[in-house]
């Protein structure tokens, strides 16, 4: 596998007919340059940039045990810290296995219908990349039966030497979902390099009213838009956010190892947008 190539973003159905962008899309971080005062914002529900050297309780539910924060000069997007999660499966049997590590938020509590989510990540490039990459999974609350996810993901076809990583987004193949079935190939994600990544999520009035939307960005450009769409088909609302989730051995029996790093993460109920910088 080549260092150039992570993948492409590819969430669920490319509509050619996207609507034009919300009055409301004027990025938060356009009123906060390099982010600075974004956290105090009354949209912002978790902010995180890990400056503070630790995985914060307060912030995040559930953390793999493995994540830790790495510092400068490992990678990090700004200022000197950054959250890492290693990634390895062992190899053997059994030829389809997941390795599920990440960070959790919990904002049950919330009743969010519509909401974002911004992260920057860095996928670093390893001989033994994965197959599959679960960055951003989405959860109502409460699960089970009738539960409804957003997946932000990206893969690969690891026995095909060089293939370049897709990304897509989609949920779990619920009939009720509009998100069922993957699109593919929006926007390569090279490897060793920083990428903003941030979705919304409108969910629809239900039990099957197609009135809710997906969009998703990669540095700030809009890859990804499908409205009209029915997500869910009772009234759950958001439960979780997961980060950085899972890699996928996908069918292959070698060994999979992969690092990924995360950096100024946000959850908000109004876009968020890329760091701009501060004026000199």
């Amino acid at each position: 596998m080549t260092r150039y190539g992570l993948g492409l973003l590819f969430p669920l159905l490319f509509c050619p007919w996207a609507a034009a962008a919300d009055k409301d899309d004027q990025p938060l971080s356009a009123r906060y340059p390099d982010d600075v005062g974004l956290r105090g914002d009354a949209a912002v529900l978790l902010f995180d940039d890990f400056e503070s050297g630790e995985i914060s309780k307060a912030k995040w539910s559930f953390a793999v045990p493995k994540a830790n924060i790495a510092t400068a000069p490992q990678p990090v997007h700004g200022g000197q810290r950054s959250l890492h999660i290693p990634y390895d499966l062992p190899e053997g049997p059994p030829a389809h296995r997941d390795c599920n590590r990440m960070v959790m938020a919990s904002l049950a509590g919330k009743r969010l219908e519509h909401f974002f989510v911004r992260g920057y990540v860095y996928l670093a490039s390893t001989p033994t990349p994965t197959a599959q990459r679960k960055l951003f999974y989405l959860f109502s609350q409460p699960r089970g039966e009738g539960q409804w996810d957003v997946i932000v993901s990206a893969w690969c076809k690891d026995t095909i030497p060089g293939d370049v990583p897709k990304h897509f987004i989609l949920s779990n193949f619920y009939p009720y979902s509009d998100l069922r079935l993957p699109a593919w190939n929006l926007a390569p994600v090279p490897y060793d390099a920083w990428h903003c990544l941030e979705v919304e999520v409108k969910l629809n009035t239900p039990p099957d009213r197609k009135d809710g939307w997906v969009r998703l960005w990669l540095n700030d450009k809009l890859i990804f838009e499908k409205r009209a769409v029915a997500l869910r088909k009772d009234d759950r609302w958001l439960g979780e956010v997961g980060i950085g989730y899972q890699i996928d051995r996908n069918g292959d029996t070698h060994v999979r190892h992969e690092e990924r790093y995360w950096d100024d993460l946000v959850i908000a109920t109004k876009r968020i947008g890329a760091k701009f910088p501060r004026a000199k």
